[in-house]
């Protein structure tokens, strides 16, 4: 969204009466453009950031120690607007991860059988499918072009005294699928650059 500032009032030679609602208008767009991210005046937190909105993808040059930047450029794995840090030592994603999950396996309900989720980020739902063979379902976009990501499934036993094995893994765009061996708890992390 532009807003208009009129940068040459108040101006010496002018009535304040013609400059008043010129100033007005300023102030009325400055207000409306510190709101698009900040709390508005007046609010509780007033002031404080509620999200950073980039409006372009910049890359940054080589900042001097200790100043560092936060800046979107095209990602490694599409030309979507991917975020950045960057410092005197280099520049590194913000988050790798892509999506994970938590769930309880229970190997006792009939398959096919949804399995409720005790924790995720990116994903929609999981499918016991026989055994102890999952499917792990993600929304479209999350992973994206022909970089492979990385997998990262663990099981544990009830006890948590020991890990049971993952057998098996496979991956499309938007489904995961794995075999474990008696597992009780199954933690998965997708991680994409």
């Amino acid at each position: 969204m532009a807003y208009s500032i009129n940068a040459n009032i108040p101006s010496e030679p002018n009535d304040p009466v013609d400059d008043c609602p010129l100033m007005r208008q300023n102030f009325s767009n400055i207000k409306n453009f510190l709101q698009q991210d900040h709390v508005a005046a007046g609010s509780p937190g007033n002031g404080f950031h509620k999200e950073v909105t980039f409006y372009d993808k910049v890359p940054q040059g080589l900042p001097a120690d200790p100043t560092s930047v936060l800046y979107t450029e095209s990602g490694t794995a599409s030309t979507v607007a991917d975020m950045r840090f960057r410092n005197a030592n280099g520049i590194f994603p913000v988050s790798a991860l892509r999506a994970c999950c938590l769930f309880q396996a229970d190997a006792s309900l009939p398959s096919p059988q949804a399995i409720t989720i005790i924790n995720s980020f990116n994903v929609t739902s999981v499918t016991r499918t026989s055994g102890s063979n999952y499917t792990i379902l993600m929304p479209a976009n999350v992973i994206q072009g022909g970089t492979r990501p990385m997998i990262f499934a663990v099981s544990m036993d009830g006890t948590q005294t020991g890990n049971a094995s993952i057998l098996s893994a496979g991956f499309t765009a938007t489904t995961i699928t794995i075999q474990a061996s008696a597992p009780r708890y199954v933690n998965i992390l997708v991680f994409q650059i």
